[in-house]
């Protein structure tokens, strides 16, 4: 409902990010509907929290790899030793498709979005 609704519509939230790495097939998503599995009378009048935009930094520090931390102001760089979870130095790749990296996934923690941000706009408020 989300894609449907961005495509139509605009953006209906900031922060909705799914739980899962691959989206539901719609005769998934019909046949939780059918029966009864997800109880939603009106697929037109789900809601959203609309939520606000990442910045340009948080964007930035949730984005960039370990690697090219150095290019952000020195502060955020206490990130790596305070989230090391997701700023591993060696990790394993989810390959959809031997032959293409472009299918591919790093195999790392699920980012907790609220925790991380609430700890960059802090040392942003420094």
């Amino acid at each position: 409902m989300f894609n449907a609704y961005y495509t139509t519509f605009g953006c209906p939230s900031w922060v909705f990010h799914s739980k899962y790495d691959v989206a539901p097939l719609p005769s998934d998503v019909y046949d939780l509907i059918k029966t009864n599995k997800i109880k939603i009378k009106n697929l037109n009048k789900i809601q959203f929290d609309i939520g606000n935009p990442a910045t340009p930094i948080e964007h930035a520090c949730v984005l960039l790899p370990r690697k090219v931390y150095e290019f952000l102001p020195k502060k955020y760089e206490t990130l790596i030793e305070e989230f090391p979870e997701y700023f591993p130095e060696k990790f394993k790749i989810n390959v959809l498709d031997a032959s293409k990296y472009r299918y591919s996934d790093p195999m790392i923690k699920k980012i907790d979005y609220d925790q991380f941000f609430a700890r960059v706009r802090e040392i942003e408020a420094e």
